[in-house]
């Protein structure tokens, strides 16, 4: 949300946090030479944050022991809350490892045959083991929600600004085979904003099934909401939907949004994902320039290589609807039909 004061996650219904209130690359050593830092002005230390005070400024060094910090503050907090407090609770864990620079903690460097980034991967995967076991040990894992998710899409290009700052730790291998088009940076292509998400909760999501229904990050806050016996606020947009009955598997169940959307904050409507249809709006792009819109049929063509607006007029002109009114939805603050 923001590293000043009014914006920390405890002004804004958790009850604790601990943290950096922003990306791990976002240190002094990032001066803009790629031109994204207005006026060139370097950041300052990078802040770790217990609720709303810093207790620590970060440098490289002690930003690499972090994940096994989170981890444990993690797994405390679980004990305490189910053996000290004795209530439920909700855990929002953001690793910082598998975010440039990929920084692990010293002793686990060298694990993967991937490099820095692979080294990264595995010691997040050690992490999510570790609490998944605090859980087990609890005896609560079959009454806990478990969400495995990401904010978007991996780098897919080299920055040369990163490699200068981190070297190794900042490095993307650009032949690294993706199957979705594009990565993070752009909400166009799927390859930005759509993401892996694993969900567990033994007896009610059924083990080792798949959902090939669209939904978004946002439909989580409606859906624990609901399992909590929470009410959903009146007096405010929310664009999230319920989507406990496709977490359970039930039949027919379907997704409960006629359309999802890819807005660019500050920069309006970049897609639209319309049942099995992706529509790509005109516009500028870091990777070229788009003077119509594109229509992509994602059963056939899940990397969006083959534009297919000219066989399918009326299927755009749909969309082209849809995408119309759920602009001027937003704009004007309300909710998305």
């Amino acid at each position: 949300m923001g590293h000043l004061p009014q914006y920390l996650p405890c002004v804004h219904g958790f009850d604790e946090f601990l943290g950096i209130p922003y990306p791990n690359d976002h240190g002094p050593e990032r001066i803009g030479n790629s031109g994204w830092r207005r006026g060139g002005i370097s950041d300052p230390a990078i802040p770790l944050i217990k609720q709303a005070q810093t207790i620590k400024e970060c440098d490289n060094n002690d930003l690499a022991e972090l994940p096994a910090l989170f981890t444990r503050e993690a797994c405390k907090f679980i004990y305490r809350s189910v053996k000290e407090e004795k209530k439920p609770f909700y855990l929002q864990y953001a690793n910082i490892e598998t975010h440039t620079p990929w920084f692990v903690p010293k002793g686990f460097e060298g694990q993967s045959k991937a490099a820095a980034y692979g080294d990264a991967v595995e010691y997040l995967d050690r992490s999510v083991g570790i609490i998944m076991n605090t859980l087990k040990r609890l005896k609560i894992e079959d009454n806990t929600i478990i969400v495995f998710s990401s904010d978007n899409g991996p780098l897919v290009h080299n920055d040369k600004e990163l490699e200068n700052c981190y070297g190794r730790f900042g490095f993307t291998d650009p032949n690294r085979e993706h199957i979705l088009r594009e990565g993070k940076y752009q909400e166009r292509f799927d390859g930005g904003i759509r993401v892996s998400c694993i969900m567990a909760w033994p007896g009610q999501i059924p083990a080792g099934s798949t959902c090939d229904e669209p939904i978004a990050a946002m439909d989580l806050f409606t859906t624990f909401a609901h399992v909590a016996g929470a009410e959903i606020p009146q007096d405010r947009v929310i664009d999230g939907k319920d989507i406990l009955p496709l977490m359970k598997g039930e039949e027919g169940a379907r997704s409960p949004h006629k359309a999802i959307y890819g807005f660019k904050a500050r920069g309006g409507l970049m897609s639209v994902r319309y049942k099995n249809w992706k529509m790509v709006l005109p516009g500028k792009h870091w990777t070229g320039e788009f003077t119509s819109p594109q229509l992509y049929d994602l059963t056939k063509d899940m990397g969006e290589t083959t534009n297919v607006a000219d066989q399918h007029p009326n299927v755009l002109k749909e969309i082209m609807k849809l995408a119309a009114d759920a602009d001027q939805a937003v704009k004007e603050n309300q909710p998305i039909k």
